[in-house]
């Protein structure tokens, strides 16, 4: 089932002319079909269904690659985008970033009227070809909090049956890369990979991750480390949802076609080939997919009503599924005796929580910060379980704490603030953020404010109160949600929004959250977090923040970067960050995104279209009256984007809030306190690494990478706003050497001697992040 050969085999035997008559996608439906079949549903978790069911990789891109296009449409299309993602907060830095910045520049304003143009030339021929182009957008800025999505393409995942991973073999010798397979099963003396498409294997694993992979990562290291298979990673993305694939991701997994298979060398000259097969989410034959426009019709084009429909059929087999729930995490790597589990683990439970060597060592694992968004009391159970993690190790005399944190791409942003809480329920978890304002913005903002005041003496009560209901939970769209950096209400909306220049744009002040108002914040509509309301804070630190480290892989972002930016600046906690590129000196833990807010398309489009619909005139009658009122004028809100004026399904995703310097968070250097080289020991028994991480914990930095040990902007409170001595093309050009690239330790400071293009950085760093309920 893994291998296309069946799928070859298969269409030999069919004659060549009725081949000729059927379509690749009629095909992709058949042999889906036929694979599904296969399938027991009542031991398979049924968001995995779909991805089980393999299929002929080259079909599936034939079929992908039939789906027609427009290129007047596409034009309209990139201008409905445009406006939307005026709303994205770090577009100007993108373009012109400070040399702290550890990846490429991206003009995304103008990539994206490059895209236009080719249309307007005629140049797409079909719609892959102008997805890719937005992929290529969405793979350049570098942000899990940023997504273009206009089409069905990424329907359509490519699999290879081995994964990646790379190992030191004594933690000290720089890693190699190996096939996953041959480190788990514990091959004597496994053999290197040392060649992949007649490229060396480094200098292919770059150029991979430059064109077929989306990471999203901030650090070449954690790029690296994306494109290898991690256990932590796979159990993060499912297992406190579980309506996500178990998809295999890294290198093994792409949504971008890169051929039949992938051919390499191992360095005792075996060679191997690896063949993809094909999986989709979506079901062909239910959807009756037989052609590409029938792929673009359902997928490109699909209504939130059969969206909806197909989601319940989902959830009805899950419900009904009959496999038990595992007690462990279901990976051969971790320990089967965890002494505390969230409730429903691996079924929206995640927290799991460990006791090491003679229980002098605690492992707190935490993968996500997700919790079910069907299920209320989820956000609770994560709560309790870390509660009675440490309730068990203080008991237990532990000595030391492990905050494993691989894999965390983030999730509900109160469940970040809870634990922080619960480590240091005395210490006030404030974090500031900016938003930037642009002109939409500022109308939304405005409509909002004035609505509120409006409603007892207006006729047009039933809309307004609309209008504040739908907006009571909208972030930084409504001050009333937020305080000033010194923790006072906003007088006005002005007051707020400004808007203040910075880098020649324009951004809102400083705010943070109001922990008073938990019942506007998903997840915890009933529940407090720790130290707030009813769930007051009434006992003392458990552990002092010299005896916590926390563990990071580079994919920490969104709410685990709000953690961990209270972990380290407000609690004073160490951290490890483990892999990355074979070669000495820092890694960045903290490598996903390092914004807060992530607006969702479909929420903006709801707000847009209930103001337009409010305030248009229409052939009932003038709303001229009313605009008045609200302080808008008709331009303006005609200004305002609608998903009507776009000629297909609009999704996206944006970072909103860019923290308090004048340089966003999401842009500075920040590497870990010590970095450790994963080791095949590590790979088979993660226990060994957490014993590892510990010793960092108790002042032993011996097995830390050389030249690792407190990195530039690894300080308390002092990222760095300056080069930290080598760049994006330097890390990548010593893969696999050695030399110790320069490194620049000057944490904050004032920069004023540097050039124009690192613009003028701020000397007080506060901490950055910021609370929403939809972070990915």
């Amino acid at each position: 089932m893994h291998s296309s050969n069946l799928f070859v085999a298969l269409a030999a035997l069919a004659p060549a002319v009725l081949a000729q008559a059927v379509s690749p996608c009629q095909k992709v439906n058949e042999q889906q079909t036929a694979a599904l079949k296969k399938l027991d549903p009542e031991s398979v978790n049924p968001y995995n269904l779909q991805f089980l069911a393999f299929f002929d990789a080259e079909t599936a891109y034939q079929c992908i690659t039939s789906i027609p296009i427009n290129n007047t449409e596409v034009a309209a299309m990139v201008e409905v985008d445009k406006k939307f993602l005026a709303l994205y907060s770090t577009i100007p830095f993108l373009k012109n970033p400070p040399k702290s910045y550890q990846q490429p520049s991206i003009d995304v304003m103008g990539r994206l009227d490059e895209i236009a143009e080719k249309a307007k030339r005629g140049n797409y021929s079909n719609f892959n070809q102008f997805e890719l182009d937005l992929v290529a957008i969405n793979r350049g800025v570098y942000d899990t909090h940023f997504g273009i999505v206009n089409g069905p393409t990424g329907l359509i995942s490519y699999s290879l049956p081995y994964g990646l991973v790379s190992a030191s073999v004594d933690g000290k010798e720089l890693p190699q890369v190996y096939a996953h397979s041959d480190i788990i099963d514990k091959v004597s003396n496994p053999s290197y990979i040392f060649e992949i498409e007649g490229e060396n294997v480094f200098t292919y694993l770059q150029k991979y991750a430059a064109t077929n992979s989306v990471t999203g990562m901030l650090d070449p290291h954690a790029d690296w480390n994306q494109l290898m298979y991690s256990e932590a990673t796979q159990f993060g993305s499912w297992g406190a949802d579980n309506k996500n694939s178990m998809a295999l991701g890294g290198i093994q997994t792409t949504s971008i076609y890169n051929g039949k298979s992938l051919k390499g060398k191992f360095s005792n000259g075996t060679q191997f080939e690896w063949k993809y097969v094909a999986s989709s989410a979506a079901l062909f034959i239910s959807s009756n997919i037989t052609s590409g426009e029938d792929l673009f019709t359902v997928f490109g084009l699909a209504t939130k009503e059969q969206q909806e429909q197909e989601e319940a059929l989902k959830k009805r087999a899950l419900a009904n599924q009959t496999t038990a729930t595992p007690q462990y995490v279901p990976y051969s790597s971790y320990p089967k005796n965890p002494i505390v589990i969230q409730a429903n683990f691996t079924r929206g439970g995640v927290v799991s929580g460990y006791l090491l060597s003679d229980n002098s060592t605690g492992v707190l694992s935490l993968p996500s910060f997700s919790s079910r968004d069907d299920y209320n009391e989820a956000p609770e159970e994560y709560s309790v379980a870390v509660t009675e993690f440490i309730s068990q190790a203080r008991k237990a005399g532990t000595k030391k704490i492990v905050i494993d944190l691989s894999g965390n791409g983030g999730g509900n942003v109160m469940l970040g603030y809870d634990v922080f809480r619960q480590f240091f329920p005395k210490k006030n978890p404030d974090a500031l953020s900016r938003s930037r304002a642009t002109p939409l913005f500022d109308i939304l903002g405005r409509v909002v404010e004035k609505s509120g005041k409006l409603i007892d003496g207006t006729p047009e009560t039933e809309f307004l109160l609309q209008l504040q209901s739908d907006f009571s939970n909208a972030g930084d769209l409504n001050p009333n949600n937020t305080l000033t950096s010194d923790g006072k209400h906003w007088g006005s909306w002005k007051d707020f929004a400004g808007p203040l220049k910075i880098n020649g744009d324009n951004f809102t002040k400083p705010w943070k959250y109001d922990f008073s108002l938990p019942g506007n914040y998903a997840p915890f509509q009933t529940y407090n977090i720790s130290g707030y309301g009813t769930n007051e804070a009434t006992f003392d630190e458990a552990f002092s923040p010299d005896d916590i480290i926390i563990l990071y892989d580079g994919y920490c972002g969104s709410t685990c970067s709000i953690f961990s930016n209270l972990m380290k600046n407000v609690g004073g906690v160490k951290s490890v960050a483990v892999g990355g590129i074979p070669q000495n000196g820092p890694m960045q833990g903290v490598a996903g995104t390092r914004g807060s807010q992530v607006r969702q398309h479909d929420s903006m489009a709801q707000y847009a279209e209930l103001i337009r619909s409010g305030l248009l005139d229409s052939k009932n009658g003038s709303r001229e009256a009313l605009r008045s009122e609200l302080g808008v004028s008709l331009s303006e809100i005609e200004d305002i984007p609608s998903t009507n004026q776009a000629p297909w399904k609009v999704s996206m995703a944006l970072n909103v809030s860019t923290g308090n310097l004048d340089v966003p968070y999401q842009f500075v250097y920040e590497a870990a306190n010590c970095r450790l080289f994963y080791t095949v020991d590590m790979i088979r028994d993660v226990t060994v690494l957490w014993e590892a991480a510990a010793k960092v914990a108790g002042g032993d930095t011996s097995a830390c990478v050389t030249g690792s040990v407190d990195g530039p902007g690894s300080e308390r409170n002092k990222p760095l706003v300056e080069s930290p001595g080598f760049s994006y093309s330097d890390v990548w050009k010593n893969a696999n050497s050695t030399r110790l690239l320069a490194v620049n330790n000057t944490s904050g400071g004032d920069d004023s001697d540097s050039s124009a293009s690192r613009m003028t950085m701020t000397a007080s760093v506060v901490v950055i992040s910021l609370l929403t309920t939809w972070l990915l």
